[in-house]
């Protein structure tokens, strides 16, 4: 999964709100597992995916490249159901 929210409507509650309510439908579809892939320097949605008990299952080393940077990606998944 992937959620996207505005920098200025970060802090707010949206995002694990989202996330929460992403869980339930998931739940509900009989998913047992939700993989979620952020930048290793998106600590904002990092921290989200915590919060709501994602935990780190692996990385993706030197996966992109943005913004003159390489860059890993984190392999967070979380058991539902």
């Amino acid at each position: 999964i992937g959620i996207i929210i505005s920098k200025k409507s970060r802090n707010l509650g949206i995002g694990t709100t989202i996330l929460k309510n992403i869980l339930e439908q998931a739940a509900l579809f009989g998913l047992k597992t939700v993989t979620a892939i952020p930048f290793s320097t998106n600590s904002h949605a990092i921290h989200v995916y915590k919060k709501v008990g994602f935990v780190k299952s692996s990385i993706l080393p030197k996966k992109h490249f943005r913004q003159d940077k390489v860059i890993d990606q984190i392999i967070m998944t979380k058991t539902i159901g």
